[in-house]
């Protein structure tokens, strides 16, 4: 930014929308907008927010794609092993079959006149994790260049977006660890202009 008051003001605003996108988004805190949807599953269409419809579009769109390998009904599987990493044990196969029977991207339902969504079972349940941390990034770099900031990164874990480079570069230099497994490819560096990369996992 030309002055430190101006890139403040937009961090500040970014930095803002990043946390009400969470308060939106996110599956571990139970009063999220996407956590009160799936306490309502299996009682008809429920009214969402338009950030919570944009991301639930986006990921019915590459379920559709991928023929349901991407399916943000994992709810029930996603907390299943979360808590069988917590505990290092793996979960009984009954747990696995209860949780598998409540997901399925067919049993989401959205309409985009009402912009409401519709989970077909109780006990479904959403989990977003895989566009929610890039969507937010994505609307920090917009929100930032609608202050004028026109080159910024963006980092949320390891999901990354960057808009044009810093003065004098030719991009962003982002670093890749190496995965701690044999024969992984060494670190190595992506340099990146209006972009974005996801280096988790």
């Amino acid at each position: 930014a030309d002055k430190e008051a101006q890139a403040r003001t937009a961090m500040r605003a970014a930095f803002d929308r990043v946390a009400a996108l969470d308060r939106t988004l996110s599956d571990y805190q139970s009063t999220s907008e996407l956590m009160r949807l799936c306490a309502r599953a299996g009682q008809g269409p429920v009214p969402i927010s338009a950030d919570l419809f944009t991301v639930l579009e986006a990921a019915q769109t590459l379920a559709r794609r991928t023929g349901g390998a991407f399916d943000v009904t994992a709810g029930p599987a996603t907390r299943l092993w979360r808590r069988a990493r917590r505990l290092s044990e793996l979960p009984a196969a009954d747990r696995v079959a209860e949780a598998h029977a409540l997901t399925g991207y067919r049993q989401l339902t959205l309409d985009p006149q009402a912009r409401t969504a519709t989970l077909a079972r109780p006990g479904m349940s959403l989990d977003v994790g895989g566009l929610a941390k890039g969507y937010a990034a994505d609307e920090a770099i917009s929100l930032l260049t609608s202050h004028g900031l026109t080159r910024a990164l963006v980092a949320l874990g390891g999901d990354i977006v960057v808009s044009a480079p810093p003065p004098g570069r030719e991009g962003w230099t982002i670093d890749v660890a190496s995965l701690d497994v044999p024969g992984a490819p060494r670190a190595h560096s992506l340099l990146l202009r209006d972009a974005a990369v996801s280096t988790a996992g």
